[in-house]
Parts: C-alpha cells; structure tokens; sequence
C-alpha cells in the first residue's frame, strides 16, 4: 500500500504542475477572448481524463476480484469502513471504489450545490471586490480575459460548450483521478483536504496573471477553487460517485462566465 500511495503522491504532483502551466499559459494577456484559454486547459485536462476513465473502469473488477463485500447502509465512506462498488476507482482496502455513473436525484442535488456555491460567490464578490472600490479591478480582469459574450447563438453555443466540456474534464481530473490517488496514501479525510489545496495551487498563476494595476496581486480565481473544491472533493468522498460534483462543476462554471456574470 505504501508503494501504491506513493505512486499517487507523485501523480498529484505531476498533475498539479501540468495543469499549472496550463493555467499559466490559458490566463496569459495574449489568450484573452482566444480559443487558446481554452484549449490550455482542456488539452492536458483531456490527457488525465483519460486516465481517470481508464482507472474508474478497472478499479470496480479489481475490487471486486479482491472479495470487497458490498457497500451497505451502514458504510462510512469518510472512515474507510465498508467497501464495494461497481466500476470506480479505489483508495485504500475497505474504502469504496470511486464510481462515475449518475444515481437518480444527482443532477438535482448537483444543480443545487452549483445554485449555493453561486450564490456565495456573489456574495464573496460583494465582501471582497465590493462594485466602486479598487478590488473590483480583480472582478473586471476575471472577466476581461474570458472576453465578450458572442452576440451569435452559433459562437455562443460553441463557447458555451467549451467552458462545459473543460468544467468536465477539470473535475474529472481532480475528484477523479487525483483525490483516489491520495485516498491511497493518506486516507479518505485528509485526501480530500489536500486534493483540495492542490487544485487551488494549480490555480496559483492567476495571481500575478490576472493582476490588476492598483489592486495588485489577484487572490479571486485561486479562493473560488479552494472554496469549490473543499466543497466538491467532500461530495465525491462522501457520497463515492462523481455524478453531483460533475453536474455542480459544470453548472457553476457556466453560470458565473456565460449566463450569470459578477461584472458587468
């Protein structure tokens, strides 16, 4: 187990830098409005999607090969204690198997998170960037870099889609991949702590990326994904299905850049 948990370690790590030089590249003044935000993103987030996918499917048969009993009422993901679940991907021996698939009431419970997490990011907003004082500057380079909203339903269903498509892949990675990783080495609590930290630092070069002149550094994008991943990372751990963090990722994201925006 030591061998395999610290194989997770460097994987957590491997993924954190890659995507943090994605982030680098995506929040450059010369991807603002640019496909290349996008793509950034959404090629490395692609790769370890992949990845994820590949170990959710073969962690159910493992497990189940091993002789995990089934998953019952009286299981405490959270803990460790009980195991056993259909195609997911597995943490340490007792804990069950991280599973992809949808439960009925997950998009229902994913919409509601994202509808939560929405609202107390405009209420961050207000506490930390109120509208007419100089933190506010952090909100309108946000919001600067994704550019525009396109006036065409073509071009905006296209842009739609793609903030959709690496929300996805984005959680994927993390909850997915990176947080079954951990669990392998640290446990189920405290994974879910780090998986956490660790999606805030690859979010770190929108700090000085997304500077703004007399606000300085820009502390928004790295707070927001600290707050929605502690948040996200416990549903998943919790609940050992990635269903309503998916639906919430995707929801949220679509909301505060394309349909509900903080500034204008």
């Amino acid at each position: 187990m030591k061998r395999g948990g610290d194989r997770g370690v460097v994987l957590a790590a491997v993924v954190t830098v890659v995507t943090a030089l994605g982030v680098q590249l995506a929040f450059a003044p010369a991807s603002a409005g640019r496909p290349t935000l996008f793509l950034a993103l959404g090629v490395p987030y692609a790769v370890f999607s992949a990845l994820a996918l590949a170990r959710l499917r073969s962690a159910g048969p493992a497990a189940r090969g091993r002789g995990a009993p089934a998953a019952g009422p009286d299981a405490d993901p959270a803990s460790g204690r009980g195991a056993g679940a259909e195609g997911g991907a597995s943490g340490p021996p007792g804990l069950p198997p991280m599973r992809l698939g949808l439960r009925s009431g997950d998009l229902s419970f994913g919409f509601g998170i994202a509808l939560a997490l929405g609202a107390l990011s405009a209420l961050g907003r207000q506490v930390i960037a109120p509208p007419g004082s100089g933190a506010e500057l952090w909100v309108v380079r946000v919001y600067l870099q994704f550019g525009n909203l396109p006036r065409e339903k073509g071009a905006y269903v296209a842009t739609a889609a793609a903030v959709v498509a690496v929300a996805l892949l984005e959680e994927l990675t993390w909850r997915g991949l990176v947080q079954p990783a951990l669990e392998g080495r640290f446990g189920a609590r405290r994974a879910w702590v780090l998986g956490a930290l660790l999606f805030a630092a690859a979010h770190l070069p929108t700090v000085w990326r997304l500077e703004a002149p007399g606000a300085g550094s820009n502390p928004l994008v790295v707070l927001a994904a600290l707050g929605c991943g502690l948040v996200w990372g416990f549903c998943a751990g919790r609940l050992r299905r990635l269903g309503p963090s998916l639906a919430s990722h995707a929801l949220y994201t679509y909301g505060l850049t394309m349909a509900f925006r903080l500034w204008p």
